[in-house]
């Protein structure tokens, strides 16, 4: 019985830890998918370079001060179910920006963006610390990281690349896809992990402090 329950759980964590690292990548391209498109909403829009560059200014402003939250909310629900949630959120968001008519409205989304895949890498960095035993944990972390490190690169370059080809709409609707995929594979793993979930004590605010 404990040799089969181990089997479980490690075969449960190999199908996870790729979801993990996917939701990873499609935060990290997201945060750096406006870089290369400044110049085209600058002209998209009719604005300066530095207006334009509130999309990624916005975006990483709120990304940092969201991970203060999220870090909360995993201790207090179940982490993966709180991933799913921001991720599909950020998703949302990401087809905002795709369909934003002004800046202004691109601007928000992006921030909307940035609050919620605020929640991708922190909690999959908490999650495999619960779930992965010390002595195999450098490994699994490494291909964890494997997707970040991709997204920042992707994000930077297929964003231009697409521009070029199919607009830069086309980058935003490249992310939404991501994200939705993440969160249709994680919907399982998250029902698992959330019925086996045991609630930290205390309240919300006093697990952000």
């Amino acid at each position: 019985g404990k040799l089969r329950h181990i089997l479980r759980a490690h075969s449960l964590n190999a199908r996870i830890i790729p979801l993990l690292s996917l939701c990873a990548f499609a935060s990290a391209a997201s945060m750096r998918l406006c870089e290369p498109l400044l110049p085209v909403l600058a002209d998209e829009f009719g604005t300066s370079l530095s207006a334009a560059a509130a999309t990624t200014t916005g975006f990483a402003l709120a990304y940092g001060g969201a991970q203060l939250a999220f870090g909360a909310l995993g201790d207090r629900f179940s982490r993966l179910a709180v991933i799913v949630v921001a991720m599909t959120a950020a998703g949302l968001a990401t087809v905002a920006s795709a369909l934003a008519p002004t800046l202004d409205l691109l601007v928000a989304a992006r921030v909307a963006t940035g609050a919620f895949a605020a929640a991708a890498i922190p909690l999959s960095l908490a999650w495999i610390g619960d779930n992965v035993p010390f002595a195999g944990r450098q490994l699994v972390l490494a291909r964890y990281l494997v997707g970040q490190m991709l997204g920042m690169t992707a994000g930077q370059v297929g964003a231009g690349v697409l521009a070029e080809l199919l607009g830069w709409r086309a980058a935003f609707w490249l992310i939404a896809l991501l994200f939705a995929v993440a969160v249709l594979m994680l919907q399982g793993p998250a029902r698992h992990d959330a019925a086996r979930a045991t609630r930290a004590p205390g309240g919300l605010l006093a697990h952000t402090r």
